[in-house]
């Protein structure tokens, strides 16, 4: 694909012979489906300076606001620790609004974790991942904080989940300050047999601007504190797998 190119939209499903491709910077909206680990290896998220330079430096999508993956399988990491972190590696992707992960048996983490992040989503609006067995949580602190503008987080079927927000590199008692979530409106977590109650998961519950939440098959949650906004209706709110509801507190 040529460096000018001014494709908005690309859709990559199941092409066994997929030779590389080189990734507009212009692009709006990504999705893969049904590719294999050879196929994404075929498949380079950067632009044109970048990749004939031999290296990267800062890997600009200004335009990219939808990344939706679904089934691949062997996909491990989403953005790997030489595109997240490494010096003078860089991604940028401010207008990112949407992102959907589903399928993807093997997917370990969506950002490698490290200490520290270049990534930032700061009008990120929707996260939705489904059946992603070996994740163990969605994002690193790092990241978290950029999530100015999230509004909605559904999370289905990841058996290994245990956190939603990994923050290992902050204590628990800074945990109460932190400006996490602010503008969530909607929360699903449905069948996650590993999610823990701790602190950070409680404040994505707690979200002062949380108005729908959906909670099954999450028996492992401790007990919750619930914001009085919202609107406790069969069609809306949902808590299934909780002993006699003793893990529901309102305020």
């Amino acid at each position: 694909m040529p460096p000018e190119s001014s494709l908005q939209k690309l859709t990559v499903s199941d092409c066994p012979q997929l030779t590389p491709v080189i990734i507009s910077n212009k692009l709006q909206e990504l999705v893969l489906g049904r590719m294999k680990n050879e196929q994404l290896n075929n498949l380079y998220i950067c632009n044109y300076e970048e990749s004939s330079q031999h290296h990267l430096q800062a890997i600009d999508f200004s335009h990219l606001t939808l990344i939706d993956i679904s089934e691949c399988e062997i996909l491990k990491f989403l953005f790997p620790f030489t595109v997240a972190h490494c010096e003078p590696r860089n991604l940028k992707a401010p207008n990112l609004k949407a992102l959907k992960i589903k399928g993807c048996f093997e997917l370990e983490e969506i950002i490698q974790y490290l200490e520290v992040s270049n990534i930032s989503f700061r009008f990120l609006k929707e996260v939705q991942v489904t059946g992603c067995n070996k994740l163990k949580y969605l994002f690193p602190m790092s990241v978290a904080n950029s999530f100015e503008q999230l509004q909605t987080l559904m999370i289905w079927s990841c058996f290994q989940l245990q956190e939603i927000i990994k923050v290992q590199e902050v204590p628990i008692s800074m945990t109460q300050d932190l400006p996490l979530l602010n503008k969530v409106e909607l929360v699903e977590l449905v069948n996650l047999p590993q999610l823990k109650g701790r602190a950070i998961n409680d404040i994505v519950l707690a979200s002062p601007t949380l108005h729908k939440l959906k909670v099954m098959g999450c028996p492992q949650l401790t007990p919750f504190i619930v914001t009085i906004n919202i609107q406790i209706r069969p069609s809306i709110y949902y808590l299934l797998n909780f002993s006699a509801f003793d893990n529901f507190l309102s305020k």
